[in-house]
């Protein structure tokens, strides 16, 4: 039995918290889309800018699934995947209408609850910034490693 990616998408667009996301500090959610892809920077921005999303979280490969296997028996299969979170900073007239790096700072915290309370034998192993100035517009950007092990029953 493998976790693809899929799976990965479908359990975070069932379980993040739409209400700890918003776009200030107030009430405002925040629009956000999940989906299966490792796009640029450049990309992202786009995507954010042209399709009115506030935040995008992504599910990609790290490296393929291993299996441990005695004689001819699988035993163990484990992988990892990259689930990152974009967000950029918005104005309208000069006026912030969404705060980048607070509303990067709740999609990664709403990542860590969700494999933190998932039922699941996925989970955190590390995650890391990486922010890049495209264009003169801020790309805040999360990569987490998500780690998953089965045991396969044959």
């Amino acid at each position: 039995m493998v976790y693809p990616k899929d799976e990965i998408v479908t359990l975070l667009d069932s379980d993040l918290d739409h209400t700890a996301l918003t776009k200030d500090d107030a009430a405002a959610h925040a629009k956000f889309d999940v989906f299966v892809g490792n796009p640029p920077h450049l990309q992202v921005k786009d995507w954010l800018l042209s399709r009115g999303q506030d935040v995008l979280f992504t599910v990609s490969d790290l490296r393929a699934e291993n299996k441990r296997i005695i004689g001819t028996v699988p035993l163990v299969e484990d992988g990892r995947y990259l689930v990152k979170t974009w967000t950029i900073r918005k104005t309208v007239d000069d006026t912030v209408v969404v705060d980048g790096v607070k509303l990067k700072q709740k999609a990664d915290g709403e990542i860590k609850r969700v494999f933190r309370e998932s039922s699941t034998d996925r989970y955190v192993v590390s995650w890391e910034n990486n922010n890049r100035l495209i264009n003169g517009i801020w790309i805040y950007c999360t990569i987490f490693t998500i780690a998953y092990m089965i045991q396969i029953i044959v």
